[in-house]
């Protein structure tokens, strides 16, 4: 636990962030795991005087790495814990890092379904997990007071679209009316960054000067950076970009046009891919930062601030918003990026930079795409599943070099951008703003449970698995006291390295007093265990394990 200021007030919401949510460590850098990252240190950044953060994740290795990257945002007289448990007596809002919301209604099925409210985000929402989880926000144990929060409008139109898809469907199959009251709420909130390139004592062009003398760039040069995954299937393929700076070079050879690549290669194959095409133009130069090992975080700024303008041209489905465009744009950079997705909400065109059409063939509803029903059947994994999609994607080439070599060409009109793209992204995309629009969220849910009729009756849709399994046994267990005699297996067997981790989960780490209690009596019972702190739906289930360890037995 980090520092503890008292009489502190809860933050409206716990946050669930295991390491897989915010771990940037891996060598296949995620953007969800970025935006996992930034969304933990943005919610830290902004808390209130006197406001306690709680934080849920799975391992105590977690707990460490969680308060190292946190500390050093906390604002004076607020403090953060950090847990491997839910602690639902004090829930109002659990926030999970994903949209598998329908899942987390597990833990509130034994509470009133108005107890708390479960929100979520999407990232990528077009795995078939993904998918088939939004028939769970129909049927599921979701309420009108859990949210799933969309990054953007057009990933907000996917999830709307296809929850009514699945809701129409069901209703023609079973010729039925669903009521659509209880489904959860959709806000649209985005994603948002800091400023990673911020220097008091420098101005952009003092940056940009001591950032290309670390890259070896001139100075004169004009320099456009791609920031993110280097992957043509999973992300966008890189061909339009080279082919339009190569054309645009050919006409200018008074100006050196660079390229700057900063990124990650999941495979040496795929590098050897890129590289083949690049040596395919023979007036395009392109400089790489990263490559097969992660660039830095300090390259990484040093490209932000070298560069002149930003370009991505996203054609891929998996792509809900764009974080590395909102970073260029804290950056002060003009940016060019594909009409698509959530990259729509991002750039306005024109303004702060432009958006270069595209097109999307569309399969037809009427029949199942071979490629879906191969992906379905796990024929073709994601990865194909996607790749064969952003082959169906065009970019409009006489647009992009149209656009480019405006940029290019006038010194002014770039500057320009720069500083509207700044602008905007402190309007729109800073964490001082976003976490306002998180609170509001967390409050209006937290109204609607208040303003709602207490519900006590409502039964967790899926069955429990003990409920699925009881006929295997002879009979269900129902015994409410056991006792010791000199044959017994010693109470200290329930720490035996063999089923001590199982033991540890069941009796909710209370092995211990349980042995101490054990061993001072010569019977335990159900009123035993709850005297210990036991819950009341797991006491039966401890004393079972018990007696399946022959530690104590009914002497019926």
């Amino acid at each position: 636990m980090s520092k503890r200021i008292p009489n502190s007030s809860k933050y409206p919401a716990t946050l669930f962030l295991p390491g897989e949510a915010f771990d940037v460590g891996s060598n296949q850098l995620m953007g969800r795991r970025v935006a996992g990252k930034e969304f933990a240190i943005g919610i830290a950044k902004n808390l209130s005087q006197g406001e306690e953060l709680n934080i849920v994740v799975n391992t105590e290795n977690e707990i460490e790495e969680l308060k190292t990257i946190l500390d050093p945002y906390l604002p004076n007289k607020t403090s953060l814990k950090i847990l491997t448990d839910i602690n639902k007596k004090e829930l109002e809002n659990l926030h999970i890092p994903g949209p598998d919301i329908e899942k987390w209604s597990a833990i509130r099925a034994n509470e009133r379904p108005n107890k708390f409210s479960i929100t979520g985000i999407i990232h990528t929402i077009c795995s078939n997990t993904v998918i088939n989880g939004f028939k769970e926000y129909i049927f599921g144990g979701l309420e009108s007071w859990d949210a799933l929060v969309c990054t953007s409008s057009s990933g907000r139109e996917v999830v709307e679209r296809t929850i009514n898809y699945y809701h129409e469907s069901f209703e023609r199959k079973y010729d039925i009316r669903i009521t659509k009251k209880n489904r959860p709420q959709l806000y649209t909130i985005p994603l948002a960054v800091n400023d990673i390139t911020y220097h008091d004592s420098l101005t952009r062009s003092e940056k940009r000067s001591n950032s290309r003398k670390k890259l070896g760039i001139n100075e004169e040069a004009i320099v456009i950076l791609y920031l993110g995954r280097l992957s043509f299937h999973s992300k966008s393929h890189p061909l339009a970009v080279y082919k339009a700076i190569s054309k645009i070079s050919s006409d200018n050879d008074d100006k050196e046009i660079i390229l700057l690549e900063c990124g990650t290669f999941s495979t040496e194959k795929i590098e050897r891919l890129y590289n083949k095409i690049i040596c395919s133009f023979s007036n395009l130069t392109v400089k790489r930062v990263g490559g097969l090992n992660q660039a830095s975080e300090q390259s990484k700024i040093d490209c932000l601030n070298a560069a002149n303008i930003f370009i991505s041209l996203s054609d891929n489905i998996q792509e809900t918003f764009g974080l590395t465009v909102i970073e260029a744009m804290a950056a002060e950079l003009p940016c060019i990026v594909s009409d698509w997705n959530g990259y729509k909400d991002l750039i306005k065109d024109q303004e702060n930079g432009y958006l270069i059409p595209t097109k999307y063939a569309v399969q037809s509803n009427e029949d199942l795409n071979k490629v879906d029903a191969d992906y379905k059947i796990e024929k073709i994994n994601f990865d194909y599943m996607i790749g064969l999609k952003s082959m169906k994607t065009v970019i409009n080439q006489d647009a992009l070099i149209t656009k480019l070599s405006n940029l290019i060409e006038n010194k002014e009109i770039r500057e320009k951008m720069g500083y509207k793209s700044r602008d905007r992204w402190n309007k729109l995309f800073n964490w001082n703003v976003v976490s306002k629009q998180y609170r509001e969220l967390w409050g209006s849910l937290k109204e609607k449970r208040n303003n709602s009729p207490i519900i006590t009756n409502r039964d967790y849709f899926h069955p429990s698995i003990d409920y699925m399994f009881k006929g295997y046994s002879t009979e269900v267990y129902n015994e409410e006291e056991l006792f010791v005699d000199n044959g017994s297996t010693k109470a200290e067997f329930l720490l035996y390295p063999l089923h001590s981790s199982l033991v540890e989960i069941i009796t909710n780490k209370k092995t211990k007093s349980i042995i101490e209690l054990i061993n001072k009596n010569r019977s335990i019972s159900l009123k035993d265990l709850e005297m210990l702190g036991i819950e009341k739906i797991k006491v039966k289930e401890v004393l079972a394990l018990i007696e399946k360890l022959l530690i104590a037995k009914n002497n019926i």
